[in-house]
C-alpha cells in the first residue's frame, strides 16, 4: 500500500515537471515552425541550451498550422508528450483507486485535498496536485492537435481521461 506522503511527493513532482513542459511548450515539435518561418506568428524565439536548435514560443495556439501529417517529431517534443501521456495515465489510475476505496469509506483529513465528483454523483477527496496535473493536461488539448501523430495519440489519451472524469 502506498502512503499519502509518497503520493503528495509524486504528484507534486509530476505537477512541477508538467508545468515546466507546458509553460515552455516543449511538447511542440520544431518542425511545426520550419515551414512557417516567413509568417509573422506572435511569439518569441527560444534557443535551446545546446544553441543548435531554437523554437518559437507562440502566444496564440490557433496560429499554428493544422496539417499534423507533415509534422516530424523531435526528441524533446517526443519526450515531453510521453511525459504528458504518463501523467494522464497515472492520474487516471489514482482516481480509479480513490473511487474504489472511497465507496463506503471516508477520511477525516482534508487539509491538503480537493474533491472531484464522479459519475455516480459522489465526491471523492484527492490531493490538490492531482487536480493541478489534470488541469495542465486539459489546457494542452487544443495545441496538441498540430503536433503530429504522437501529439494526436497524446491528445486522445488526455481526452479519454478528461471525459471519464
Amino acid at each position: 500500500k502506498i502512503n499519502r506522503s509518497f503520493l503528495r511527493r509524486l504528484f507534486n513532482g509530476l505537477n512541477d515537471a508538467l508545468e515546466d513542459v507546458v509553460n515552455n511548450q516543449d511538447y511542440i515539435p520544431l518542425s511545426v515552425y520550419e515551414n512557417h518561418e516567413d509568417s509573422e506568428l506572435p511569439g518569441e524565439v527560444i534557443t535551446d541550451a545546446d544553441s543548435k536548435t531554437s523554437r518559437l514560443r507562440i502566444n496564440e495556439p490557433q496560429e499554428r498550422p493544422d496539417d499534423a501529417k507533415k509534422v516530424k517529431p523531435d526528441e524533446q517534443s517526443s519526450n515531453a508528450m510521453m511525459l504528458m501521456t504518463c501523467c494522464a495515465l497515472i492520474v487516471d489510475a489514482y482516481l480509479d483507486g480513490r473511487k474504489a476505496t472511497s465507496i463506503g469509506s471516508s477520511t477525516g483529513n482534508t487539509t491538503k485535498k480537493s474533491s472531484t465528483k464522479i459519475k455516480s454523483g459522489k465526491e471523492i477527496k484527492v490531493i490538490n496536485d492531482v487536480v493541478g496535473v489534470a488541469e495542465l493536461l486539459h489546457s494542452t488539448l487544443f495545441t496538441l492537435q498540430s503536433c503530429g501523430s504522437l501529439g494526436l495519440k497524446t491528445q486522445n489519451t488526455i481526452l479519454n481521461f478528461c471525459e471519464k472524469w
